[in-house]
């Protein structure tokens, strides 16, 4: 396995490139008016997620991106940071914020997630990781974990979302999307439901909650609305829900 460092480069590079490739398109999307797939997605992290801004005020995003996900927090009254290892990710999030007059409440920072934020330790209400843990080495997922936790303050509230590599439909969107990247596309296998619930008790972390979300892609519901029923239904199914696309899990930090 290459070390942290190197690796930090490569992803940033193969990021830097696909974010810069799909510059128009991210910022022209509108993260309001969704897709039917996105809203199913921001409605199934919001509920699980389960906090209001008057005792959760400032969350951390913890591998932004574009910020999808920190434009509706921001809409809904938070304040949120941030991070992230792409400065044309975090470029394009700066822009789309101005757009929609955001800005006043976010904060963005460049770094590296391997990267202890030690003057920020503790400052945060709440944290989320979506679709963040499988995009990092096998050899260095506990270690970002832990630098992600110790961001949050006690009594403070996690979520993490990621694809369930039980799920086999999973493994074509990959193979596609990470053609190029196969290797980080392989982290996937580290993040099935069990191996995160064992993180986050060896993090210090309680009153943990899994959701199913999801189990055929989520993009089939922009064409075919009943496939959003099928998914509500499979995933609630005692064994079928184990296959889930994703799960979403929560925690508090104790």
């Amino acid at each position: 396995m290459i070390n942290t460092q190197n690796h930090e480069l490569v992803a940033q590079k193969w990021w830097d490139v696909l974010y810069s490739d799909n510059r128009n398109y991210l910022v022209q999307t509108n993260p309001f008016t969704m897709s039917k797939a996105r809203k199913t997605e921001w409605d199934a992290v919001y509920s699980a997620f389960n906090i209001n801004p008057s005792h959760y005020k400032k969350i951390i995003d913890f591998g932004c991106g574009t910020g999808h996900f920190a434009l509706n927090f921001l809409k809904k009254g938070y304040r949120i940071t941030g991070i992230d290892l792409s400065e044309n990710a975090l470029d394009i999030l700066r822009i789309r914020a101005r757009k929609y007059v955001l800005s006043k409440h976010l904060t963005l920072i460049k770094s590296g997630l391997f990267v202890p934020i030690k003057k920020f330790h503790g400052s945060f209400d709440a944290g989320y990781m979506i679709v963040t843990y499988q995009c990092i080495s096998r050899n260095d997922q506990k270690m970002v974990f832990k630098n992600f936790v110790e961001l949050i303050r006690e009594g403070g509230k996690i979520l993490i979302m990621e694809a369930n590599p039980l799920n086999p439909l999973f493994y074509f969107f990959y193979l596609t999307v990470y053609k190029n990247n196969l290797s980080e596309a392989g982290n996937i296998i580290n993040s099935r439901r069990e191996k995160l619930i064992d993180l986050l008790k060896e993090s210090g972390l309680a009153e943990i909650k899994v959701f199913h979300h999801s189990f055929l892609p989520t993009s089939f519901i922009n064409r075919w609305s009943l496939v959003k029923n099928i998914n509500s239904f499979l995933c609630a199914i005692p064994v079928i829900k184990n296959f889930s696309a994703f799960n979403i899990i929560t925690a508090t930090k104790v």
